[in-house]
């Protein structure tokens, strides 16, 4: 139907030939749906209030190009350069009312734009010997963003254009010891600058050696990153991992901590508000500080024949966690910012497995209960899921898959149950060519997708969103791979090192 679009094309190409290699692909979205907006606060001392209600059309799209050409000089030197581009939006268009205690409605258009261009460029170098693998690294990055929002009948209206800038040069080095202990080290340097309200740069150093040793069934790591931000100072960040396989080796114990440091994204330090309601507008904070997690994780798992188990018990600490507060004015409406709460913290057990009753029929179960915590107080949570799968005849499989997620770390505690399910059914008429179909039941005609409520001794704040569908949609896809050639390329993850891009808002799928 013409509001209902869900369109995610995607294509690759690979050459290689000799020393070089080539690879470049296109990731594409465009999507297209009905959702509507509600939010209510009540003066619980005037015993009054203001809602306001939104109908909209969400437009997303994004366009994302990749690519990656490799020079093998010899057997122990290539070079690569990698880049991609991202230009991608999103649009919430449509109409707005508000009410007052008195029933009076006010009307107006909602007039939304949010433009984005994202981009990476960056050169590598890799030397390798018997014992001694030396990698080089310089990258640059760019995010240039665009929102606007207008509510012309309310004389509500804001517009924001931040930007980012990253040059980012890293050295790693790996060296194999003769007591068969391998041993990591390297140096990276970020300069990051940022505008939005104000220009402002900051610089990001960091230096980590790791080492790890296999003896008989059990495997060791540890090691220490090391980062200065000058804005927030010094970090120090130990890591270690132990790992023993039981004497049949069918069974295994794992155990390790991990601790990192998370920087705000621009949204969250932008100083400016935006309005994303008639009552609602929201801001970040340019005093913010980085969050320091630590993770403890303890890992027991086996198989028997046909059926895969495993018990794992999590513990998250965030210091200087990053929130979203949440207030509330009679007059005034919803203010949203975020800031630096003291701690937060959530912890859980995770029970997981896989049984396959024949080649034909099996499933997969997960179920996590657990406890997360908050300056303000705690609360339990409960998520799980599973899938089951059954081919029926030789071409044809259905599958039905089950996901509820709980409430983990946050002070925004949302009434939305996040349960989803669907079911699947996948053709493979030959090898290579695959045709499924999936439906989500649940969405028939609306499902709320996001939520909270903020309750004090003055005022009482709801907030809910619904996506709304005219039927039960079904989603299809075609696959069909195309191989020439059996080299491929896979493209190591720097998140650590490169920030990632980030939209303003992101509502419904």
């Amino acid at each position: 139907r013409r509001n209902e679009q869900f369109l995610f094309p995607n294509a690759s190409i690979s050459y290689n030939k000799r020393a070089f290699l080539l690879n470049t692909s296109y990731a594409g979205e465009r999507t297209q749906f009905n959702i509507r907006e509600n939010q209510e606060v009540y003066d619980r001392v005037a015993d009054s209030y203001v809602r306001s209600e939104q109908s909209l059309l969400q437009s997303g799209n994004s366009h994302r190009f990749t690519g990656t050409l490799r020079y093998q000089a010899s057997e122990s030197a290539a070079v690569e350069v990698y880049g991609w581009f991202s230009a991608y939006g999103q649009a919430h268009n449509g109409d707005a009312r508000i009410q007052n205690n008195a029933g009076d409605w006010h009307f107006s258009p909602r007039e939304e734009s949010d433009r984005n261009q994202a981009g990476l460029l960056s050169t590598s170098f890799r030397y390798s010997t018997e014992n001694h693998v030396v990698s080089t690294e310089y990258s640059h990055s760019e995010m240039h963003a665009t929102s606007k929002i207008d509510f012309p009948g309310l004389d509500l209206a804001s517009s924001i254009s931040p930007s980012v800038r990253t040059r980012m040069a890293k050295l790693d080095v790996e060296s194999t010891l003769e007591s068969m202990v391998r041993l990591q080290y390297g140096l990276s340097g970020n300069h990051l600058e940022r505008s939005f309200s104000e220009e402002n740069s900051e610089m990001i150093w960091a230096g980590y050696v790791a080492a790890s040793h296999r003896h008989d069934r059990n495997e060791f790591q540890g090691g220490i990153r090391t980062e200065y931000h000058s804005v927030f100072g010094w970090y120090f960040l130990p890591s270690m991992v132990w790992h023993h396989r039981l004497s049949d080796q069918r069974a295994s114990v794992r155990a390790a901590y991990r601790s990192s440091v998370v920087q705000p994204h621009i949204y969250q330090r932008l100083g400016e508000q935006m309005w994303d309601d008639p009552l609602n507008f929201a801001g970040g904070n340019p005093d913010l500080k980085a969050s320091l997690h630590r993770t403890v994780q303890l890992d027991l798992s086996g198989n028997m024949g046909s059926t895969m188990m495993s018990l794992q018990y999590k513990f998250r600490y965030e210091g200087e966690s990053l929130q979203r507060r949440i207030s509330a004015a009679p007059h005034e409406g919803i203010q949203t910012n975020w800031y630096n709460a003291k701690y937060a913290w959530n912890h859980g057990l995770r029970l997981s497995g896989m049984m396959a009753f024949s080649p034909k029929l099996g499933l997969q179960f997960w179920a996590e209960p657990g406890q997360a915590g908050f300056e303000d107080g705690n609360s339990w949570y409960f998520a799980g899921g599973g899938s089951a799968y059954w081919q029926v005849v030789e071409p044809l499989t259905i599958a039905f898959m089950l996901n509820h997620e709980g409430s983990r770390i946050g002070s925004e505690r949302t009434h939305y149950s996040g349960t989803l399910y669907f079911i699947n059914a996948t053709v493979r008429p030959r090898e290579g060519v695959s045709f499924a179909a999936v439906s989500g039941i649940p969405f028939a005609r609306s499902f709320v997708y996001d939520g909270f409520r903020a309750t004090t001794s003055e005022m009482d704040v709801r907030s809910e969103g619904q996506i709304l569908m005219s039927s039960v949609p079904i989603w299809f896809t075609l696959t069909i791979d195309v191989n020439r050639g059996s080299n491929s390329i896979a493209r190591r993850a720097s998140a650590r090192d490169n920030p990632e891009v980030v939209r303003r808002n992101k509502k419904g799928f």
